[in-house]
């Protein structure tokens, strides 16, 4: 019964930090994380175009450990190729 009883509680915990993952902050990237992203991916003005045009004039969004255009939430996690992928990890940024 003492099982059943922390299954249930467990349960709870799980649903409720899902419900948290779901409510994290997304926000647009400031204009430091922005020129932070353009250094990073080698964005020049000579270029700009080429990259404004695949990410949609670079709406972009974050939660803090994810950079990804707007409309593209499910490349998150995913590895892409390069010229495919439309979200980031800041990881990958920084690095």
């Amino acid at each position: 019964m003492f099982k059943k009883m922390l299954s249930l509680f467990k349960g709870r915990k799980d649903s409720q930090e899902k419900l948290e993952e779901e409510n994290k902050e997304v926000r647009e990237l400031t204009p430091q994380e922005l020129e932070l992203f353009k250094k990073a991916m080698g964005i020049t003005p000579h270029n700009y175009w080429q990259w404004a045009s695949r990410t949609n004039n670079f709406k972009l969004l974050t939660d803090g450990k994810w950079i990804w255009v707007e409309g593209y939430e499910e490349h998150i996690g995913k590895q892409l190729p390069l010229t495919q992928a439309r979200a980031w990890s800041w990881e990958f940024i920084k690095s």
